[in-house]
C-alpha cells in the first residue's frame, strides 16, 4: 500500500514551494504527482507622498517649516532649498540628520527680498 506526503519548502525569491508526494511501499521509491507550484507574494504599491503640514503654516513668523512645505509656498524646487540652506540664506532648525525644518521668519524676509531686487 502506497503512503502520501506533502513537502513545503521555502524558496529563495520570497515564495514557498509545495509538492505532494506519494511513497512506494514495494520499492520504496518516492514519486512526484503534481508540478511544483511556487506563489511570490505581489509587491505592494508604494504609499504616495503626502504633506501632513497645512500651507497655511507658512503665514505664522514662528513657524518651523518643512522642505516641501517652503516649496509649495514659495514655488521653489528642494534644490535651491537647501542651496539656500547652504549658502546662510535660510535660518533653520534642524532636529538629528534627517529633519530640517526652515523658519517662516528668516523665509518671508529672504523672499521679499528677492522680490523688490
Amino acid at each position: 500500500m502506497d503512503s502520501w506526503g506533502c513537502r513545503l519548502r521555502f524558496c529563495v525569491h520570497g515564495g514557498y514551494t509545495l509538492s505532494v508526494l506519494r511513497f512506494g511501499a514495494k520499492d520504496s521509491t518516492v514519486t512526484a504527482l503534481t508540478a511544483s507550484e511556487s506563489t511570490v507574494k505581489p509587491k505592494r504599491a508604494p504609499r504616495p507622498r503626502v504633506n501632513f503640514q497645512p500651507i497655511e503654516a507658512a503665514r505664522h513668523p514662528e513657524a518651523r517649516l518643512t522642505i516641501g512645505t517652503y516649496c509649495a509656498f514659495y514655488g521653489k524646487s528642494p534644490s535651491t532649498a537647501f542651496r539656500e540652506i547652504r549658502e546662510g540664506k535660510l535660518e533653520v532648525v534642524r532636529h538629528g540628520t534627517r529633519c530640517t525644518r526652515i523658519v517662516a521668519a528668516s523665509a518671508a524676509k529672504l523672499n521679499s527680498a528677492e522680490a523688490s531686487q
